[in-house]
């Protein structure tokens, strides 16, 4: 990545998202976050005063193209939207079943159709995770997702080059994801993950942001995947 690209950041304001705006501001990077919450979005502006912020949901194709405007071109585009929710098969509405599709398949194709006619030579970096190779009971839809969006990727890495395309998948990391799903006994589940992983703890956002940067700025790299697990893949 060099000083003075432009990046755009889906999912910017919280978590893995967030860490990569912050990253690549320090880089020299003209950054746009794009989040749901006004609210987080306009408290990271506070902290980061360089930073041009839009708020859209990335389900709304018309949203995502209004969150673009004024970009003349855009160098690269990372996509870290997307949430965890249970999704039991037989007990969960359709409705739930589909959501993660909408956001996080149907989500990124609203974010390439509108991103890539503003780009010649950049790439797009997708946040999945490692429900994709570690299935979890009741999660399946979440997963499947997840799963679909690795071989989007793979086909428009071919389908756009010299536009590229890649994957990061993270395993247990610490972000306020963790909150929402564990509340109170957060701490407790991080320490029961960490004991799983090889390298006995889990990530810090910090560390797949550095790995997104890389990625970003290595430009013979398309359509691959990088694990950012600690070795949790690795483990029984």
């Amino acid at each position: 990545m060099s000083k003075g690209e432009t990046i755009v950041v889906f999912g910017g304001s919280s978590g893995i998202g967030r860490a990569v705006v912050l990253a690549a501001v320090a880089a020299g990077a003209r950054v746009r976050a794009i989040g749901r919450d006004r609210g987080r979005l306009e408290a990271l502006l506070r902290e980061v005063p360089a930073l041009e912020i839009a708020t859209a949901d990335i389900r709304d194709a018309e949203a995502v193209g209004r969150a673009l405007e004024g970009l003349a071109r855009i160098d690269h585009v990372v996509v870290s939207a997307g949430t965890v929710t249970a999704t039991p098969i037989l007990t969960s509405d359709m409705s739930a079943l589909r959501e993660p599709f909408n956001e996080r398949v149907f989500g990124v194709m609203h974010v390439v159709r509108h991103a890539a006619p503003r780009m010649r030579d950049g790439s797009f970096l997708f946040v999945t995770g490692d429900l994709v190779e570690r299935p979890v009971a009741g999660v399946s839809a979440v997963g499947a997702a997840a799963a679909a969006v690795e071989s989007l990727v793979r086909c428009w890495a071919l389908e756009l080059a010299p536009l590229r395309f890649n994957i990061i998948s993270p395993g247990s990391i610490d972000t306020p994801l963790h909150d929402k799903l564990f509340g109170a006994e957060r701490d407790k589940a991080l320490a029961h993950q960490a004991e799983r992983i090889p390298l006995k703890r889990v990530g810090r956002a910090e560390e797949v942001a550095q790995a997104a940067l890389a990625l970003l700025g290595n430009r013979f790299v398309t359509g691959a995947t990088l694990n950012i697990d600690g070795g949790l893949r690795l483990a029984p």
